[in-house]
Order: C-alpha cells, then sequence, then structure tokens
C-alpha cells in the first residue's frame, strides 16, 4: 500500500496494522500490560469525547434557547441553519464515540486473551475470528 497518493514508497506492512496485534509473539506478561496500558488510554480518550459531546449538546441547548427568546426577528432559516450544523455536529461525535467504544471493547477482549494465557501458558489461544464469534 502506497503510504501516501504521491508517494512512490510503499508502506513496510502493507495495510496498517495495530501495534498491540503486531507484538503477539511476545511474552503474555508484557503483551498483557501493554494491552492494559492501551486499554487505560482508550478508556481516558472516551470519556474526554463524551465530556465534549455533552458540552456541544449543552452548546446546542443554549443556542435553541437563546434564539427561542431573542431571535425573534431573525430569518428562520439562520435559526435552522445554526441548529442544523449544530445537530450535525453531534451526530458525528456520536459516531465517533461509538466507534471508540467499539475500539474499547475489542481491547478488552484482546486483554482477556492475553489474561487466559498468562494464566495458562501451555494453552494456546483462539484465533481472533473464533473470538469475535462468542461475542
Amino acid at each position: 500500500m502506497l503510504i501516501s497518493r504521491r508517494s512512490h514508497r510503499e508502506s513496510p506492512g502493507g495495510l496498517f496494522r495495530s501495534p498491540l496485534r503486531e507484538r503477539e509473539a511476545e511474552p503474555p506478561a508484557v503483551r498483557y500490560r501493554r494491552i492494559r496500558e492501551a486499554l487505560y488510554g482508550k478508556a481516558a480518550y472516551v470519556l474526554v469525547q463524551v465530556a465534549l459531546l455533552g458540552a456541544v449538546i449543552a452548546l446546542a441547548l443554549t443556542l435553541a434557547s437563546l434564539f427561542r427568546r431573542h431571535g425573534t426577528t431573525l430569518d428562520p432559516l439562520y435559526v435552522k441553519g445554526t441548529l442544523g450544523v449544530v445537530c450535525i455536529l453531534i451526530l458525528l461525535m456520536i459516531r465517533r464515540v461509538v466507534g471508540q467504544v467499539r475500539q474499547l471493547l475489542a481491547l478488552r477482549r484482546d486483554q482477556r486473551q492475553a489474561r487466559a494465557e498468562l494464566d495458562d501458558p501451555a494453552a494456546k489461544s483462539d484465533p481472533p475470528s473464533a473470538s469475535r464469534d462468542r461475542g
């Protein structure tokens, strides 16, 4: 895969992969710690995203009440356009939070798998596709 459209160099691994998946050959304890750290970081990031989403929702409610009280002389398209843009922003942020939560759940699944390998090093782990089927 090309690094960019204008680049003539290929990226080293083909498609971009998760650094946690590339380190599956590491000892189970190291892999478990890396996944745990990534999980904590992703959880903090999701919390910040949710807080920001709440702030944007509060902004939308404030704008709606502001237009209701003081915007009687404004063109209705201005009011609808402003609130429409804020609603689109909210929908995009919800989509982003849902994607981040899905990544958080995938990291949790990887952490459970790494913990199972750590508890029972003789047992081989299931392939990632089989662990997804169990849900």
